[in-house]
């Protein structure tokens, strides 16, 4: 899933999916909204070039390997992770 410029640029996704996280906390869906959050983050630091961006993102990929130790992201989010942290470091 790739966002658009537009979507980026006006954070009502990060809206959106704290809206799943907040009224549905048993769902299925709250796995992949936190998931896509950290994303978003990810993809907006790409375009924005923000280090705010891409802090926020490490923290929620770290918080969502701490809630979701099982999960089938589990690989990406580690691969996203040593990303963020490697832009970090830069």
């Amino acid at each position: 899933m790739n966002f658009t410029k537009e979507e980026i640029q006006g954070d009502s996704l990060v809206h959106h999916f704290n809206k799943i996280i907040d009224l549905y906390p048993n769902s299925y869906l709250v796995e992949s909204a936190y998931f896509y959050k950290g994303f978003y983050y990810l993809q907006k630091y790409g375009i924005t070039g923000d280090v705010a961006d891409i802090k926020s993102a490490r923290l929620l990929f770290i918080e969502f390997l701490g809630k979701y130790s099982n999960t089938v992201f589990k690989g990406l989010v580690k691969e996203y992770l040593k990303t963020c942290n490697a832009t970090l470091t830069i």
